[in-house]
């Protein structure tokens, strides 16, 4: 499920904010200052930072200026009570996204909050097939014949293909049969991103992948094992975790 960070000392139009989201079907966690989203940022990386301008402890420009330090692809949008083009040229160029005035119309605010989310998504697929093309292919170890991956279903890495409780067959790319793998071989372990980007797209190439590809690949295989997807468990702030 989406997670998004709404940041905002100010109650109604927080909670109000909050309300749309979650009837949206986002997940959402509520910072009241600057100091605390900061810190709900560091706990879980959110997919999405909606964060006011004015807030004690930190203020939003603060906030934002501290996170894309470190931070360059988190979708982050400005909410103030001011339509101030000095404001707004201040947001962006300090590394926000966009910027949204508070008393925007509800269906304004989840456009752009859907906007964002599917660039990030789109920028995160054309790395990941970028990685692929760029990256030599990890070939599978171990035994070539099939092994279990959850209750209902098999790896056939002979052919490059995963099979369910009826056998049929869902294809897979190399470098997805090699983490499925790298899971089954290591069953209640925590595989770390990091470790994921360095074993399955090369050392060489950690300075120039954005650290999102191995989320796009981890999504495509849960959407491929259906009722098993939840084997793979998403260790927050960390990795995953296959349960066997």
């Amino acid at each position: 499920m989406t997670d998004i960070l709404v940041a905002d000392d100010e109650a109604e139009p927080r909670d109000s904010v909050v309300e749309m989201l979650e009837d949206e079907g986002y997940s959402v966690r509520v910072a009241k200052d600057g100091g605390e989203a900061l810190a709900l940022y560091a706990a879980q990386r959110p997919d999405l930072l909606l964060l006011d301008v004015k807030m004690p402890v930190k203020t939003g420009w603060d906030v934002c200026r501290e996170i894309r330090r470190a931070d360059k692809t988190l979708p982050i949008l400005m909410l103030t009570s001011f339509g101030e083009e000095d404001d707004k040229v201040r947001g962006l160029t300090i590394g926000a996204d966009d910027y949204i005035v508070k008393d925007c119309g509800a269906r304004e605010l989840l456009a752009r909050v859907k906007r964002q989310l599917g660039r990030v998504v789109q920028i995160a697929a054309e790395q990941n097939r970028a990685a692929q093309n760029a990256a030599p292919a990890v070939p599978p170890s171990g035994s070539a014949d099939e092994f279990a991956f959850g209750a209902h279903h098999k790896v056939d890495p002979k052919r490059f293909v995963l099979l369910d409780g009826r056998r049929r067959e869902t294809k897979l790319s190399k470098r997805e049969l090699a983490v499925l793998r790298h899971f089954a071989d290591h069953p209640n372990e925590v595989v770390e991103k990091e470790d994921l980007l360095r074993r399955f797209w090369g050392m060489e190439n950690l300075e120039r992948i954005e650290s999102r590809v191995h989320d796009t690949l981890i999504w495509g295989l849960r959407e491929k094992l259906g009722n098993d997807k939840d084997v793979i468990e998403t260790v927050h702030g960390i990795g995953w975790r296959y349960r066997a």
